[in-house]
């Protein structure tokens, strides 16, 4: 029989692995209770990752049979559990991207990425033609005539990805107007400015727009991209800098925005611990978001540590 206070202890264990894998078992349990759960993160923070395999069947079918195994019997759990939470905000569709080659790789890139930095990911997916596809950005080309450029990925980069769709506090909660309304952080035309900082891309080829083509990230075509200079969100582009500076430079606006930290850690959260944690909460994570004590924005790792290792979730008092 457990001794006194094992079996709370047992409990704080499990209720620990909960959050941070895909749940408990005698074996981690054990482990998480010798290493203590602060040793047992840096444990996982340092495993191999799990390989993600395109399946040679081609099918998704197989694909997400593979997920389900390595999210109950990979070892390195608290990465299953990181890349499964940023698949739900970032997301891709089986619906649309078909093969198992359209759906693989993007896993790989938020696997691979999980314990990364935000801005390192948020480029990867950009360039992706998993992501090219899903959203449109492969071969949206500079407005010719009465076209324009394509507004899928630019939209969902901002309210999806990164800022959302109104202005917030450091703690997540929304900043409202003299009249008590919530602020947009954007509007229509700041969709459009973004939209043009992203054509010029196509799938891997030889010409200069190229059918679907997913054995590497997209490339970029300066015929096909905005050479204007653009503003939004407080940002200026310079006109002429071409493609890829201004996919960086666009990235970059996002990433540094102010409502970036708050919304991504509020999404992580949800994700890993509490679907409605309290605005204190959102914002010791959101701070870590910011700047992780050594003067680095983005950093998932330490992210996922506060969310995990937070005294109030850890306490176990309930997180309003």
């Amino acid at each position: 029989m457990p001794g006194p206070g094992q079996g709370t202890a047992n409990l704080a264990a499990a209720r620990f692995l909960e959050q941070a894998s895909f749940g408990p078992n005698a074996t981690a349990v054990a482990r998480v209770q010798s290493l203590g759960q602060d040793a047992w993160l840096t444990e996982q923070f340092g495993l191999p990752e799990t390989v993600v395999a395109t399946p040679s069947d081609g099918s998704t079918s197989t694909v997400a049979a593979q997920m389900l195994n390595r999210l109950t019997d990979a070892p390195d759990q608290l990465r299953q559990r990181v890349a499964y939470a940023l698949a739900q905000v970032i997301v891709i569709s089986a619906n649309k991207n078909i093969y198992a080659e359209e759906i693989a790789p993007h896993l790989r890139t938020l696997s691979r990425n999980a314990f990364g930095n935000y801005r390192t990911l948020l480029e990867e997916v950009a360039r992706s033609p998993q992501m090219g596809k899903y959203l449109d950005l492969a071969n949206s080309n500079k407005p010719l005539g009465g076209s324009s450029a394509n507004e899928n990925f630019a939209r969902e980069l901002m309210q999806l990805f990164t800022i959302g769709l109104v202005k917030l506090n450091a703690d997540g909660t929304p900043q409202l107007d003299l009249s008590g309304h919530t602020i947009p952080t954007s509007d229509q035309s700041t969709i459009q400015q973004v939209a043009l900082a992203l054509t010029g891309w196509t799938y891997v080829g030889t010409g200069i727009n190229n059918w679907e083509n997913f054995s590497g990230p997209m490339v970029l075509r300066e015929v096909n991209h905005d050479q204007r200079a653009k503003s939004f969100l407080g940002c200026s582009l310079a006109a002429s800098q071409g493609t890829d500076a201004d996919l960086k430079a666009t990235l970059d606006c996002l990433f540094q925005h102010p409502n970036t930290p708050p919304f991504v850690s509020l999404r992580l959260i949800r994700q890993l611990v509490k679907s409605n944690p309290s605005p204190a909460y959102v914002q010791r994570v959101a701070t870590l978001f910011t700047n992780n004590g050594s003067g680095v924005r983005g950093d998932l790792k330490a992210v996922v540590r506060a969310i995990l290792l937070d005294t109030v979730v850890r306490a176990g008092v309930r997180v309003l």
